[in-house]
């Protein structure tokens, strides 16, 4: 369960003006690289605002901020309410080109000509509503642009009766009624083709659109962009940007998908758009990828992945099918809106453009899993959450790495490429673990039973209930002190009758005032509902009860334990509601007992650091007894030369880091046993453990081996070794079967974790191996021995990946239980040594000096 922590600080926005062609932010050149988002689920269809989608801006906006993009395009409306989106924004640092879509109003009886029956009205109600949205989003540090409809032009008789040129007249009249309002918004409009721009006969010159900001310019499905670009610009001297570019993975001459197609066109595109916003001439300020997931609907029924597309000559395939044009897949999970997202080769092309990095999360086997009965109260254990309480999650493979959210005050929407969903709202995260996620339950989540599903780089987990009410409270472990002092009060560092103590815990219920979810209050704030408190079954007084300052969900009660209650160990609850907290027991002291501290086990009891590289951490605990409440403070002695370490200081209740680094030139040191001494002088005690470190070299020559043992070889293993010291060794067929590699920085030697691919017993390993492949940086050393067996599962395109990413030159010839093994950089055309073998163990040896040169 959770106890309390402290954060750092949070994201800073900045305002994005446009100067005659330029973007800027501050004084500095911004171009746009951004994707279209419109995340609809299979099964539903897209409407003018993005409504539902809570739940997903966490889910996907960190996988386009990771790709390289510092955009998204909207094209339908977002509801100014929506504080959850504006936090992803914040969270991910992304600009946002709004739209204001027109199809509410579209009517081909209708027409926005001022001197036509309605006219007037009609565009009165439009430049209203539209006014009304630029107030609501004005000031909006992330916010672009607003785009006043989606290619309104093209089509222009489906949509209303009348000329094209009555709803550029409308286009003029918005842009100068905001500009009149003083607004701090940029009006923008998109187009379909160039030539609707500077058509003195439309009225989109310059001179007629004296307060248009942007103009953007649709080039979807195209693979000709230079001469539109630049037809454009020799009509205006406004900014421009592609409202979207791209082509779709549906080949309509194969009536089959080909996104290995996709992705190669995908970079010339990215590469001519490029040298279109590098040149002088043209000044392109960005382009945005069309689209970000399948949208089902988009290419016939909604429910239905179907092969209709509309005809474009300059189409790859003479057609272009918006439903099949997203960077990732959407798959069905079995749960309506919540679906999973598989990455296509497009979007790793584009974050190699962009120069993004996507999360190694991207590449991990299988889905997320909850487990059964796994979603319970944050603080207690039990079953039953309170709306805006803490709540944890247990369950497999739920996050790649661990991360905590950097302020307690201000949770994030996700952490990583992680994030939660309860109720159909988002839970912002205080902590992602693989086996683990501790959030906020929204307090938007109606009460009554609530399904939870988490998502781990676009794969969605299981749904799980959850029970939500008004009030489940709980007290934090490490959650109770006397004013004033910070040192726990618990079953062994007690307090005498009469003392008073802060219970800080959760599930209290609404204060007097509303909060928004994953805000803390900033200050104190009341409990709508007073709760009672009671130590061994007596009623105490409840002094205050109110929500914790600087901590979402988080609450603070302030309790007396009365003058004559009895020492010895005592039971403290909450409640509230009719609902009881867990147990806290405390110990309630005797004027025979005295202060005393000790330390806890070093967790890690060996640490394994590189020359050169970053630190590694082990923690110890000061454990108190009997009202200990002071100051520990650390010695450290037998660090080998060139070896350095942290010194802590620390109370009762921490769990105090000790880190460990070695300098640059430090010498391999195997197994130094080093002593952590804790001392206090009130009163006066020592307390000693031991920590073993040893010291890998991480430049010069360093010795690599990698050992691949295949089942037919009678020893079915996998082996990395750096310095003759083994650094991962799996064996048999269970856990480390398949493909195993371990990577080396080429700069600075630093060792990554092993990836492990089962590639004998998932097919979703397969595809996973090929995603985490294609993911490392080009000049990566990257070390691979299968163990037991790899190829069972694997198809002609992993033998190729795996000659593409690392010049594997025998992977083909690998057959079905042999040994191989390889040692080779991350976009190599050669190996640096590969071996197989039918019947034996290999092995490869091999002396690399740090740093590499660059590939």
């Amino acid at each position: 369960m959770l106890s309390l922590a402290s954060f750092g600080t949070p994201f800073l926005d900045a305002q994005v003006l446009i100067r005659g062609p330029r973007l800027l932010v501050g004084e500095s050149a911004l171009t746009l690289r951004g994707v279209t988002y419109s995340p609809t689920p299979i099964g539903r269809t897209a409407g003018p605002t993005l409504t539902g989608a809570g739940c997903l801006y966490a889910r996907d906006l960190p996988l386009i901020a990771a790709m390289g993009a510092n955009a998204i395009r909207t094209p339908s409306r977002v509801d100014p309410a929506d504080a959850t989106f504006r936090r992803a924004l914040a969270d991910t640092g992304l600009y946002w080109l709004a739209s204001f879509p027109l199809e509410p109003y579209f009517d081909p009886s209708a027409s926005l000509d001022p001197e036509a029956p309605g006219g007037i009205a009609l565009r009165d109600r439009i430049a209203g509503d539209f006014l009304e949205y630029a107030r609501s989003w004005a000031g909006e540090p992330r916010l672009v642009a607003i785009s006043f409809g989606n290619e309104v032009g093209d089509g222009y008789s489906a949509k209303f009766a009348g000329e094209r040129r009555h709803y550029y007249s409308l286009l003029a009249e918005v842009a100068r009624r905001v500009a009149d309002e003083g607004l701090s918004v940029a009006v923008a409009a998109s187009v379909a083709e160039p030539t609707e721009i500077g058509a003195f006969n439309l009225g989109t010159t310059d001179v007629l659109q004296p307060d248009l900001a942007l103009w953007l310019l649709d080039r979807s499905g195209s693979v000709a962009i230079g001469g539109a670009v630049r037809e454009a610009r020799g009509r205006t001297s406004k900014a421009i940007v592609l409202s979207g570019f791209g082509v779709d993975a549906y080949d309509q001459g194969d009536r089959a998908a080909n996104p290995t197609l996709q992705g190669e066109l995908s970079g010339a595109l990215a590469a001519e758009i490029e040298v279109q916003q590098r040149s002088q001439t043209t000044l392109l300020s960005g382009a945005f990828w069309n689209g970000y997931v399948d949208e089902w609907w988009r290419g016939g029924a909604a429910d239905l992945h179907g092969a209709g597309g509309t005809a474009r000559a300059d189409a790859p395939d003479g057609f272009w099918n918006p439903g099949w044009s997203g960077l990732f897949r959407a798959v069905r999970t079995g749960v309506d809106g919540f679906d999973s997202l598989q990455p296509r080769p497009v979007y790793f092309t584009l974050a190699a453009a962009w120069k993004g990095s996507p999360p190694p999360e991207l590449s991990a086997v299988g889905s997320p899993v909850l487990a059964q009965g796994g979603v319970v109260n944050g603080v207690s254990g039990f079953g039953a959450v309170a709306r805006g309480g803490l709540l944890a999650v247990a369950g497999e493979g739920l996050s790649g790495s661990s991360y905590q959210a950097a302020a307690a005050d201000s949770l994030p929407p996700r952490l990583g490429a992680v994030s939660l969903c309860v109720g159909g709202y988002n839970a912002p995260l205080f902590r992602a673990e693989p086996a683990a996620l501790s959030a906020q339950a929204p307090w938007e989540a109606d009460e009554g039973l609530a399904q939870t599903i988490a998502y781990r780089a676009g794969v969605a987990s299981n749904p799980e209930p959850v029970e939500l009410r008004r009030a489940a409270p709980g007290v934090l472990d490490r959650g109770v002190f006397r004013p004033g002092l910070p040192c726990p009060v618990d079953e062994y560092n007690g307090v005498p009758p009469g003392s008073f103590l802060e219970v800080y815990g959760s599930g209290l219920g609404e204060g007097v005032a509303p909060l928004d979810t994953g805000t803390g209050a900033p200050g104190p704030l009341q409990t709508a509902l007073a709760p009672r408190a009671r130590l061994n079954g007596f009623d105490i007084p409840v002094l205050y009860s109110g929500l914790f300052p600087g901590a979402a969900g988080v609450y603070q009660t302030n309790v007396q334990i009365p003058e004559d209650f009895p020492s010895g160990l005592a039971e403290l609850r909450l409640e509230s509601d009719g609902y009881f907290s867990n147990p806290h027991r405390i110990e309630v002291l005797n004027s025979a007992q005295k202060p005393v501290f000790g330390l806890g086990q070093i967790e890690p009891s060996a640490l394994v650091v590189q020359e050169g590289g970053e630190g590694k951490t082990a923690y110890v605990e000061v454990v108190a007894n009997h009202g200990f409440c002071d100051v520990v403070r650390f010695q450290i002695s037998g660090l080998p030369a060139g070896v350095r370490a942290t010194i802590p200081v620390g109370l009762p209740g921490q769990f105090l880091p000790i880190t460990v680094w070695a300098e640059p030139g430090a010498a391999r040191v195997d197994a130094a046993p080093i002593t952590i001494t804790g001392l206090s002088t009130a009163p006066a005690t020592v307390n000693v453990r031991k920590l073993s470190v040893t010291v890998l070299p991480g430049s010069g020559d360093i010795a690599l081996r990698v050992v691949s043992g295949g089942f037919v070889s009678s020893t079915p293993l996998a082996r990395f070794e750096v310095e003759g010291r083994s650094v991962f060794e799996t064996t048999g067929g269970g856990p480390g079967r398949g493909f195993n590699f371990l990577t080396l920085n080429d700069r600075t030697g630093e060792i990554s974790p092993v990836r492990t691919f089962d590639t004998w017993g998932s097919d979703a390993a397969v595809t996973a191996m090929e995603t985490y492949l294609r993911s490392l940086p080009r000049g990566t050393v990257v070390l691979g021995a299968i163990a037991d067996d790899g190829v069972y599962r694997i198809t002609d395109e992993t033998r190729r990946v795996l000659a593409e990413t690392l010049g594997a030159q025998l992977i083909d010839q690998v057959q079905y239980q042999w040994s191989w093994a390889i040692i080779s950089r991350a976009g190599a055309t050669q190996p640096m040594a590969e071996r197989l073998s039918p019947i034996s163990v290999v092995v490869l040896d091999r002396v690399l000096s740090f740093p590499l040169e660059a590939p």
